[in-house]
């Protein structure tokens, strides 16, 4: 943390060095619990934003297969738009010059980030906080789960957090979106929901729930997942 409000002290004008200083001396980190993202970063795409000037940054994009995670670093320019907190990461939200398309960038994953001084007008734009929060509950993932749950959205909460769900009202309760890469575990947290609800996407979570059900029966009939040799031989 002390190199970050050295670098912060030499970007600062004098009236808020003060204020650095005073957050150095009264807060302290423990080794292993330092902040993930370079509070430099967070101060230069913060006055981008409030100065509407273009960002520049390497972005590093990770694809996960099944044997490794690979990744691959690009240069964006960017017209930022706001910063979101979620799920104790940092995203910069704003409009890809290079894609011509509103994106999503995690602050830990982005480098070299510089303010220039080319300065944008201000685009009509989706809500920052729903498109973060949907690109990272949900559009990063293999399958995305919608149900409609017979609940408050804050009740709601406390089963589907916001940091892995999109929460929104729906008629008399909730809707949630929430992403995953294997059906079988979105069964089980399905199934684990304690108040009415209706699968609305994907169908295939239908048959996962199915075959959860079928191992639960399993369980509660012999106390292990394995079948006796005259059920196998039935099926």
């Amino acid at each position: 943390m002390e190199s970050a409000t050295a670098k912060l002290r030499t970007i600062l004008p004098p009236v808020m060095r003060k204020t650095i200083g005073d957050i150095s001396t009264a807060v302290s980190v423990l080794p292993g619990h330092e902040p993930g993202v370079d509070m430099t970063a967070v101060m230069t795409t913060t006055s981008a934003i409030a100065s509407r000037n273009v960002l520049t940054f390497a972005h590093e994009k990770r694809r996960p297969t099944r044997s490794e995670t690979r990744s691959e670093t690009t240069q964006r320019r960017v017209e930022p738009v706001r910063m979101v907190v979620l799920g104790g990461h940092w995203y910069l939200y704003g409009w890809d010059l290079t894609r011509s398309d509103w994106r999503v960038f995690r602050l830990d994953r982005m480098s070299e980030i510089h303010e220039t001084t080319f300065a944008f007008a201000p685009r009509d734009h989706p809500d920052a906080e729903v498109a973060v929060s949907s690109a990272v509950t949900t559009a990063a993932y293999r399958h995305t789960v919608i149900l409609e749950v017979d609940a408050t959205v804050a009740e709601t909460k406390a089963w589907f957090p916001t940091r892995t769900a999109t929460i929104t009202n729906s008629g008399d309760g909730a809707r949630v979106e929430f992403g995953v890469e294997d059906l079988a575990w979105a069964a089980v947290i399905t199934a684990a929901t304690p108040v009415d609800f209706r699968v609305i996407e994907p169908p295939e979570l239908l048959d996962a729930l199915r075959d959860l059900g079928q191992r639960a029966a399993q369980v509660s009939r012999t106390g292990s997942t394995e079948m006796v040799a005259a059920e196998r031989s039935e099926q």
